[in-house]
């Protein structure tokens, strides 16, 4: 955690994940052999390993909100680890499905500015947390601290408009036209 909090910043939250998140992947792994009928012989083997499998990846579950950064941990056979800045992230995405919903559970995917994770694999997808709009919101909150100190971004605050945004905007017509003068001297 040292490492982390020297790169990182202080750790802010830890989220903490709901135990119904194992009977949830346990139901929902039995609903995908049922449905591909061709994993039907394998659903005994399911019902008798899964319960084994799903306590370990349970257990593997880890998401810290640092002072820049989201930190998620997964993995059993392979574990993951994603870093992802709060300057990059562009919304958190709450989903309740019908079968999360029964389990009193919800996802939130991570929409970074490069790309969007899924909440159900790999990725900063976290799935089960407890209170997961608190925490959310905590990870929201944090992401508009970072965006106000300047640490979000190296491009330069854009004026939204007045003479600032003419100034701007007269600096960039002028770029553009000495990058047009040279590529004509080539």
């Amino acid at each position: 955690m040292g490492e982390i909090e020297s790169r990182l910043g202080k750790i802010l939250r830890e989220a903490e994940f709901d135990p119904k998140l194992k009977v949830y992947w346990l139901l929902s792994g039995s609903l995908i052999f049922v449905i591909t009928i061709i994993g039907l012989p394998l659903l005994p083997f399911w019902l008798l390993l899964g319960p084994l499998y799903c306590g370990k990846k349970f257990k593997s579950l880890e998401s810290k909100l640092t002072e820049k950064a989201l930190i998620v941990r997964a993995g059993v056979m392979i574990r993951v680890e994603q870093t992802v800045p709060l300057d990059r992230i562009q919304d958190l995405t709450l989903t309740e499905g019908p079968l999360l919903k029964a389990f009193g559970l919800c996802s939130i995917r991570v929409e970074t500015a490069g790309a969007v994770t899924t909440a159900g694999g790999g990725g900063a997808g976290l799935v089960g947390v407890v209170d997961a709009r608190e925490f959310r919101n905590a990870v929201l909150d944090q992401r508009e601290v970072v965006a106000g100190s300047g640490e979000a971004s190296g491009a330069a605050r854009l004026p939204a408009s007045g003479a600032g945004a003419a100034t701007l905007l007269a600096e960039i017509r002028d770029s553009l036209l000495r990058i047009e003068e040279r590529l004509k001297e080539r």
